[in-house]
């Protein structure tokens, strides 16, 4: 593995599925973090960008050739692949019982929120950018696409914990939009805009009335979704700055949900360790 980078790991089955820069999606031993020629799913993408869980033992991915597909980690079967019609390199992904969600590069003057219906086995099911549709029963199309909403690369989204049809986006235009999914009409959908400041390296709930917003440089910040006009949405954010020294770190990983420590942040050194209390009394008056 000299010389290549490990992009993402993610736990299924018992076992870790990393994505990494020569494109393959490799299943890992996680007591002996090793692996064989036999355990890969192979090169699923020119370009692969995104790993997230899907169904039972399965993941998504996405890559740089316009492409989202299902594999099967215990078969290694291909379920499925979603194809955005102008093949523009996809650099996020996030999916939520039956829908599946991509966002696009900046390309030709646009970046594009694309959401699907999950497809049944065994489909290409392709993403034009007219005619949308969101009857599930013609598959050929999108639920909708979003395409005005931002003015940079879409570098993450997720759904809502508990309203799946609420999806959170962050681009590196500096925005952390919230869409309602059941509305078709762009403006409508767009609910809240936060804007950063920064570009967004990663954006997500923190509860069902907490997101948080981290740059690409670093800077944190904690929004409230509850009662908020639009143009007032950044109001009573809580802007902790740049994290790096106040950890005395030298890069932020990210953050994740903790059910008996609250939300942890992954943070890293070139030099030292990172003490983990520092994390713990950042987000204090976040929890």
């Amino acid at each position: 593995m000299h010389g290549i980078f490990i992009y993402k790991v993610l736990p299924i089955d018992h076992k870790l599925v990393s994505i990494s820069s020569d494109d393959f999606v490799r299943v890992i031993d996680p007591l002996s973090l090793q692996w064989s020629s036999t355990d890969t799913l192979g090169q699923l993408h020119h370009g692969v960008t995104c790993l997230e869980p899907w169904r039972d033992q399965s993941v998504l991915t996405a890559g740089c050739d316009g492409l989202v597909k299902g594999t099967d980690v215990r078969s290694k079967r291909d379920i499925f692949e979603l194809f955005q019609g102008t093949g523009t390199p996809l650099l996020s992904l996030a999916c939520h019982g039956n829908l599946i969600a991509a966002g696009t590069e900046f390309r030709n003057s646009q970046a594009i929120v694309i959401v699907w219906y999950s497809p049944q086995e065994n489909t290409t099911i392709k993403a034009w950018a007219k005619d949308l549709t969101r009857d599930s029963r013609a598959a050929s199309q999108p639920l909708l696409q979003y395409v005005e909403s931002h003015s940079d690369d879409v570098t993450d989204l997720v759904f809502h914990p508990s309203q799946p049809s609420r999806l959170l986006s962050g681009s590196t235009d500096s925005l952390v939009n919230l869409y309602d999914t059941t509305i078709t009409d762009e403006d409508d959908a767009l609910i809240q805009v936060f804007n950063h400041g920064s570009s967004i390296a990663h954006a997500d709930f923190l509860s069902d009335h907490e997101v948080f917003a981290l740059s690409h440089d670093e800077i944190f910040s904690v929004y409230d979704l509850r009662d908020l006009p639009q143009d007032d949405a950044s109001n009573s954010a809580q802007h902790f700055g740049d994290l790096r020294p106040q950890l005395h770190c030298d890069y932020v990983v990210g953050l994740m949900s903790s059910r008996s420590k609250g939300p942890l942040l992954g943070a890293g050194s070139y030099r030292s360790l990172v003490p983990y209390a520092l994390f713990t009394a950042m987000l204090t008056s976040v929890q």
